[in-house]
């Protein structure tokens, strides 16, 4: 994993600034500590800090082709490398180094734009072709790896942080009105929006060409095939993916330096992690968990971890965090994150910043509850057909009524709201929805309301309209739910602490074949997970398989009523804030005072008001932060024994 930033001034073929391209390359220095590099040629500047992983000695970027034609920052693993050197060279081409770098490049000269095509991984690049003067710029299938970018006056800029892109001056990063309310209303903020001006954030999946011309649009290169299986056992489907998912899992072990991976007590990890022992004599293991209350004690997975580890004969560590701990590092983690996302975000740079005491690498079982149907979601979705049979007054009034009466489960009502929704895509945005969109018309004062944006989710679902509801869901939740939420916490955090965050079950192998089995075959009988958990069957013990779904979550509905949701009420109103640039303050004090007196379960939407108030305040000088806010936090992390 490495940082990537670059500009190409298209419009006036000026060369870049060198010093601005260093300030860029400086800003994200974290992404790669073990070395940088930058080159020039007339109207572009590309910079690049590395986090070295293979080739540790010969893969220094930016990296060019033989006669240096063709020149390419990148960030990222390609799995599958060998196959495609092996392949290149058949076809007359020379590698000059060891590293998965150099393939992209050959690719290029061999395949063109369709070079991406071909690669199994994760990764974000731009790419200088200088006799076309041809800039290309792409992010991977599933969207693991970031890209952002900037098109003003002539001028394109991209990196792998936002921060980066902040350095060049001229570029305004005061936040948006559109961004802000599209990020109420999903809770984080799908592509192409970020929360800063003319930033815009490169979509899963997607590849963008800039020439002298100028920059053209986000270009969806990686199209799921939607012909679903059939005909086929379910015995059968499920030995073929648990040999998809330990092939996955042996292939993204490739490594020149230490690696582990991250234990949870769950299915997902506890799986990757029995596989790696099997091609591994000793895997080390880290996990992160809370400590503080009854509430913590509900969810947390530190002694799953544990007994697993045991079992397993890893060279375990973990860390615990408390409410200090985690609000102490609240502010200064959105320097990294740049923008909102779930609040277990904060979590994962506890146990990357442990693991980084040993390792470079980590294996996670991130990403396999989206396109397996893993959440209480796709259970309500599996269902919905014979609810949404029920008369609209029953659905969309009746039952929200009844439940938002009674103490229902937070999840349970938003639910019932989503499942009467009758189109399948404005069925994924209510199962998102933190503010509705009555609430967000509340809050917006009339000098700032925000103009109407693009329809974001209309285009992953037009690919897909034709297939079952279920199976929708789990596509976009995959390519934009997974992509800028959940993927965007796990490479920022990781790279926060200089580690290497590799996802096996998102490999583009073992998800051709998940994709192609139809939604109702993974949950049949409504279960979450059914048949991957029968793939794993041999791998996981029983204990594990059946075990109840606990995740990283925060008890944040209980740490708002007590003095927190104080510190938190003066974070949110403070002068000069988002809520006093855009919005009015009696709503938003109406929610703490509901959260606080138990009239309501605010903490969502709390939660994400003061996520947009420590982003103002972190960024509110753009130009000048080129390092993360001071905290002690870390100094308070202690491993196990």
């Amino acid at each position: 994993m490495c940082g990537v930033c670059g500009i190409y001034n298209y419009g006036s073929g000026a060369p870049p600034d060198r010093d601005v391209v260093q300030a860029m390359t400086d800003s994200i220095a974290h992404r790669g500590p073990d070395g940088e590099g930058s080159y020039f040629d007339g109207e572009v500047g590309l910079g690049h800090r590395r986090l070295s992983i293979i080739d540790v000695t010969g893969g220094k970027q930016p990296l060019t082709n033989e006669d240096g034609s063709v020149w390419i920052t990148f960030n990222g693993e390609i799995y599958n490398f060998k196959d495609l050197v092996a392949d290149l060279e058949k076809r007359g081409h020379t590698f000059r180094t060891r590293t998965d770098t150099e393939v992209i490049v050959h690719g290029y000269e061999e395949w063109g734009d369709d070079v991406v095509l071909k690669l199994n991984g994760i990764f974000a690049f731009g790419l200088w072709d200088s006799r076309r003067k041809r800039l290309l710029v792409a992010r991977d299938h599933f969207g693991v790896k970031p890209m952002y970018y900037a098109d003003e006056r002539g001028r394109f800029v991209f990196a792998s942080e936002v921060k980066a892109i902040l350095q060049v001056p001229g570029i305004d990063g005061s936040f948006t009105a559109e961004a802000i309310d599209t990020a109420l209303r999903y809770g984080f903020l799908p592509a192409p929006l970020t929360l800063f001006g003319p930033v815009k954030k490169l979509a899963a999946g997607h590849r963008l060409v800039v020439t002298p011309n100028g920059a053209g649009p986000q270009e969806k290169y990686s199209v799921a095939d939607t012909t679903l299986l059939s005909g086929i056992s379910e015995e059968d489907l499920a030995r073929e993916l648990a040999h998809r998912i330990e092939t996955a899992v042996e292939r993204q072990m490739m490594s020149d330096v230490p690696i582990g991976a991250l234990l949870s007590g769950g299915v997902d990890s506890t799986a990757v992690v029995t596989l790696m022992a099997r091609h591994s004599e000793r895997v080390r293991t880290f996990t992160v968990g809370l400590r503080g209350s009854s509430e913590i004690d509900r969810v947390n997975e530190v002694d799953a971890a544990r007994r697993t580890a045991k079992r397993l004969g890893t060279q375990h560590e973990d860390v615990q965090v408390g409410m200090t701990e985690y609000m102490d590092f609240l502010e200064p983690s959105y320097w990294h994150l740049e923008e909102p996302c779930t609040p277990s975000a904060l979590l994962m740079y506890f146990v990357c910043k442990l693991a980084r005491q040993s390792v470079k690498v980590v294996l996670t079982g991130q990403g396999a509850d989206e396109p397996f149907g893993g959440y209480a979601r796709y259970v309500g979705e599996s269902y919905g057909e014979m609810y949404r049979r029920l008369p609209r007054a029953v659905t969309e009034s009746v039952v929200p009524k009844l439940l938002g009466a009674s103490h229902a489960r937070l999840r349970w009502r938003r639910g019932a709201y989503a499942l009467a929704e009758r189109n399948p895509i404005r069925r994924f945005e209510r199962i998102y929805e933190v503010f509705s969109p009555e609430q967000r018309a509340a809050l917006f004062r009339s000098d700032v309301l925000p103009e109407a944006g693009e329809d974001v989710l209309a285009r992953w679902g037009a690919d897909i309209a034709q297939m079952p509801a279920l199976d929708q869901l789990l596509r976009i939740d995959v390519r934009c739910g997974l992509a800028d939420n959940l993927l965007i916490f796990g490479d920022k955090m990781s790279m926060a602490a200089s580690v290497e965050s590799r996802v096996p079950m998102l490999d583009m192998d073992l998800m051709r074949f998940a994709e192609s089995i139809p939604a109702s075959v993974k949950m049949r009988g409504h279960k979450p997970k059914r048949l991957l958990k029968r793939a794993l069957a041999r791998i996981v013990p029983q204990e594990v398989l059946n075990g109840p779904k606990l995740g990283f979550e925060v008890p944040l509905e209980a740490w708002m009523r007590d003095r927190l949701g104080t510190d938190m009420r003066d974070l949110v109103l403070r002068a000069g804030g988002v809520v006093d640039t855009f919005m009015h303050r009696d709503p938003v004090e109406e929610l703490f005072r509901s959260h606080r007196d138990k009239r309501a379960n605010r903490w969502r939407q709390i939660f994400l008001l003061v996520q947009l108030e420590a982003l103002r305040n972190v960024f509110r000088n753009s130009s000048k932060v080129t390092r993360a806010p001071d905290t002690v936090v870390l100094s308070r992390v202690a491993s196990a024994s």
